[in-house]
Order: C-alpha cells, then structure tokens, then sequence
C-alpha cells in the first residue's frame, strides 16, 4: 500500500487537498492535509490537523511512504463528531432558542456550513414569534435563496469530489474559485450571516466583538479549521 502511495505521489498531477498522516521534525506523527503541491521543485506543504499554520511543514516526494503515508495509518482516527452550538443575535442581543448540529471532522467547510443553513431554515420558518417579526417579510424569499444556496453547495461538492477521484484533483483550484464567487453573491441575498465565534468568550458574555465570517471552502476541512470547538452565529442583517 505505501508503494502505491508513493507512485501516486510521483505521478499525480496535484496532491492538493490529499489527506494523510506525517511524521514532524520531532518525528511525531500526525494527520493532515497536502495544503500546496509544487511539481517544479517536487515538494509539497502538509497543514497539521488542530494546528496553527505557523506548523506547516514542507516535504520532498522521497519522504513518501517513510515520513508520509496514507490516512490513519500511524495516527488514532477522530471518531467525535463536531459540534456547533449556534445561536440567533439580532443588534448583538441573542434570542429565540437555540441549536446544535453535528458535523463530521473529515467534512469540508463548505459542506458544514450547507448543513448550518438547513438548520436555519427551521428558525426563518419560525411561526406566531414577535421576535422574528422583522424577517417575516422576507421569509419566503430568504428560503427560496436558502435552498438554492443549499443545492448548489451540494452540486459543487459533487464535482470536487469527482475531480479528485477521477482527475488527481486537477481542476479543483478552478472550480473552488468560480464557486466562491458565486456563492458569496447567493449569501449576500440571505437575511442573516453565519459567524463564528469562540466557545470560552460566549462563557462569559452573550455576544463577542471578536468573529470571523464563516468561509464556504473546499480546500478546507472541519478537522483542519478549528482546534477547539466553536460557537457558529446566525447574526441577522435587517
């Protein structure tokens, strides 16, 4: 299997986005996930799951097999799942109730968050509750838009997969940057955003100042994203 890994690794196009475990410069193992592929110098950069991006580290095509092979194979596979607490604010007050989800770690981003806002649906359908009487009038167009946002998440997702199976990801840079663009416009239309905050801030206080836009990614797993659970925001816009 390490020989066939190895050949792979010699003769694919783009290894970008190939999940595996590595053994670091203190010759621990862990898994990760080939963040850049450079076929010219023949190396490629390894992004540590639960770790910052500061531990990147670069590695020849030889180090394939002895200090890179496949997936779990020296490293305890996660078997938790993620879960996100998301909570509904409106002008940084939270109200309504609210929910958890669950996500694979090996999900991409851009499937996490597609599963975040069928969730959501539930809160935009909300009925006889004066607190979403704000969005009422935009109900039935947000979950429209909700749904189109949804499949198209789902279609794309289809096609990356594909690249990667069939054509050793080439193909996936392209497809990653045509659907950002679009996506962002679809979102745009919605009337709320999805924000992620840190779990040990919302201890203390209802609502942070310090958030991040939730990224719609394919290039990037749960399990690469975040190294402590995360709270997810549904913020309103109106």
């Amino acid at each position: 299997m390490f020989t066939l890994f190895k050949e792979h690794a010699f003769h694919s196009r783009n290894l970008t986005g190939l999940r595996c475990d590595a053994m670091d410069h203190r010759k621990e193992w862990f898994s990760g996930t080939i963040t850049h592929h450079n076929r010219a110098d023949s190396n490629v950069t390894i992004h540590y799951d639960l770790f910052s991006y500061k531990w990147d580290e670069q590695f020849s095509y030889e180090d394939f097999q002895d200090k890179i092979t496949p997936l779990y194979t020296h490293v305890k596979p996660r078997d938790r799942l993620t879960e996100l607490h998301v909570k509904h604010v409106l002008h940084k007050t939270m109200f309504g109730v609210s929910f958890f989800v669950n996500l694979q770690t090996e999900w991409n981003c851009a499937r996490a968050g597609a599963h975040v806002l069928q969730q959501a649906s539930r809160f935009l359908c909300a009925k006889h509750n004066e607190e979403v009487e704000v969005m009422r009038r935009y109900q039935q167009h947000a979950l429209t838009q909700l749904e189109e946002c949804v499949d198209y998440i789902k279609v794309m997702d289809d096609r990356v997969r594909t690249l990667r199976l069939e054509k050793g990801g080439v193909g996936v840079q392209e497809v990653e940057s045509m659907f950002s663009e679009k996506i962002n416009g679809m979102l745009h239309s919605l009337p709320f955003e999805v924000w992620v905050c840190s779990r040990r801030l919302h201890i203390f206080v209802p609502y942070c100042d310090s958030k991040l836009m939730f990224i719609y990614t394919y290039l990037t797993l749960i399990v690469n994203r975040w190294s402590v659970p995360r709270f997810r925001h549904l913020s309103n816009n109106h």
